[in-house]
């Protein structure tokens, strides 16, 4: 399984009228093949932005419409097919390793929201898949955003209020929001448009958990970890400055994942500034709220 670029090219001509989709700097200036040979993702390129380091397939929309539609429930869902009131259950949550996994970062996601106040009544999970940590987390009005059909029954049977799209979502009304693992699918040249609606889908006392995988390609070896069907490659710097770009004022950033990476001989990309963004593990974590009114 292919789970590192082979090649860092250098861009001779870097597009100007290109910027990088996280921290909106012109400073895309290396290219690589994307770290797969699952397809369609094979084929794609990756550009790296060497102001923060971050690495993004570019237009990507109809490349991820096609996969969605076509081969994500068949080659990354596999277990549809159990009855709800069977799939929530406790049997079935020890049932696998994938599911138990699932469950216990859904867990301690909700209790770091709630170490930092956290109020799960009105509650959006961004990408729920069948709804664990509206699940989990008891919320009194779960909502949901989740492309997947196949997940829909799951999100029924909890009583999920369900979203199609991006503008069905409602400015000004969540609790909390939770983005866990959904956010380096998106389609990079809409990043800052969907982190800006959801920053202001939140009440004023809202929250919002964001986590994503460790994508530091350019200056880290993440080797073993499948990378389809990511098309965002985040460093902890681009995924802090995504945030506060979208207008997310950031109360938390760490690494919960505890293994360490090793780096690179020669990067592409050095981090600086603070210990978040030098860190070498995985599963960035931000949580952020609404700009707060003086």
């Amino acid at each position: 399984m292919k789970t590192e670029p082979q090649k860092f090219t250098p861009i001779a001509m870097p597009n100007r009228s290109r910027s990088c989709p996280a921290c909106g700097a012109d400073a895309l200036e290396y290219a690589s093949d994307y770290p797969s040979n699952v397809k369609p993702f094979a084929l794609e390129t990756l550009l790296y932005c060497t102001a923060c380091g971050l690495a993004h397939v570019p237009d990507s929309s109809q490349m991820l419409a096609d996969y969605y539609l076509q081969d994500y429930a068949q080659t990354n869902r596999k277990d549809r097919d159990v009855d709800p009131e069977i799939y929530f259950s406790e049997a079935h949550r020890e049932s696998s390793q994938m599911m138990r996994r699932y469950y216990a970062r859904a867990r301690a996601q909700v209790i770091r929201l709630k170490k930092h106040e956290g109020r799960f009544n009105r509650v959006l999970d961004f990408g729920s898949g069948p709804g664990y940590l509206l699940h989990i987390s008891h919320a009194r009005e779960p909502h949901a955003y989740e492309p997947d059909q196949e997940s829909k029954k799951y999100l029924d049977y909890i009583g999920a209020r369900q979203y199609d799209a991006l503008d069905e979502i409602p400015q000004g009304y969540f609790d909390v929001i939770v983005a866990s693992h959904t956010v380096e699918h998106l389609v990079a040249e809409e990043l800052i448009e969907t982190l800006r609606h959801l920053v202001g889908a939140l009440r004023p006392h809202g929250l919002m958990l964001i986590e994503v995988p460790q994508g530091g390609h350019s200056y880290l070896h993440l080797e073993g970890a499948r990378q389809d069907p990511h098309t965002l490659f985040f460093t902890p710097q681009a995924l802090v400055e995504a945030v506060t770009r979208a207008g997310g004022d950031i109360v938390f950033a760490g690494a919960v994942a505890k293994p360490e990476i090793p780096r690179r001989d020669k990067p592409i990309y050095t981090p600086e500034g603070s210990a978040f963004n030098k860190v070498n593990r995985g599963g960035l974590t931000v949580i952020c709220r609404p700009p707060q009114s003086e």
